[in-house]
Parts: C-alpha cells; structure tokens; sequence
C-alpha cells in the first residue's frame, strides 16, 4: 500500500491538505504534519518522524513538503532511516496541493508507487 504524507508550516494548511485528500480518496492512507510543536509556524521534527514511521508500516510512503525548511527538517529525519526504509520513502518536490490531488487521482485508479511518483514529478515546483 502507498500512503501520503503530508508536511507544512502551518498546522491548518497541512491538516486541510489531508482533508481534501480523504474527501477526494475515502480509502486512501494520508497522514499530515503541520507547525511547530508549540502551534506555530514552523517545522516539527518529532512530529515528522513519528508520522514517517507510522506511514511506513503501512508500505511505500510518498511525501509532499511547502517550503525549504520543511524539506530540511524531513531530510533529517530521513538520515536516521534503515536503507530498507529509504527505499519505501519518496520526497518529491510536487506542488503540495496539486500534487495532493495528482495522489488521490492515483489512489482512486490503485496505482502503485513508482506509477504514482512518476505522475508527480511532472508536478515539479522550485522550492528553494
């Protein structure tokens, strides 16, 4: 199984993401990590890895991030992954929203992960 995680600065934005991807994909697996520890704007490093892990028991694992320092922080937590993990989690550069909806379309049509990272990827954004 193929689950979405999804990464923001602000704990609304992610938590709305993760909505729209459970109204548009009942059955899909997302999960999502938003603001700082504290509710701010920010970046949550324990969130993240608590929500990465739990995803990757479920299997594959495709994560859309905001903005830099969400991808830095993910990065990090990734560092700490086995190599089997690393091979079951994809950080893709996709358009959070768009690339949100690009997964539940994928989830809907049972595609498996490679087909699904392959669709988007052409939803690449420049972040930085």
């Amino acid at each position: 199984m193929t689950s979405l995680l999804v990464l923001s600065h602000g704990r609304k934005v992610a938590a709305a993401v993760e909505e729209l991807v459970r109204e548009l994909c009942p059955n899909a697996s997302v999960f999502s990590v938003g603001g700082a520890k504290d509710g701010s704007a920010g970046a949550d490093y324990d969130g993240m890895k608590e929500k990465l892990n739990e995803a990757l028991t479920l299997g594959d694992v495709i994560i859309l991030y905001d903005l830099g320092s969400t991808l830095m922080t993910i990065q990090a937590v990734m560092d700490e992954l086995t190599e089997s993990e690393l091979n079951k989690a994809h950080l893709l550069n996709a358009a959070l929203v768009e690339g949100a909806i690009a997964a539940s379309v994928c989830f809907n049509a049972e595609m498996d992960a490679e087909d699904i990272i392959l669709e988007l990827r052409a939803l690449s954004v420049d972040k930085a």
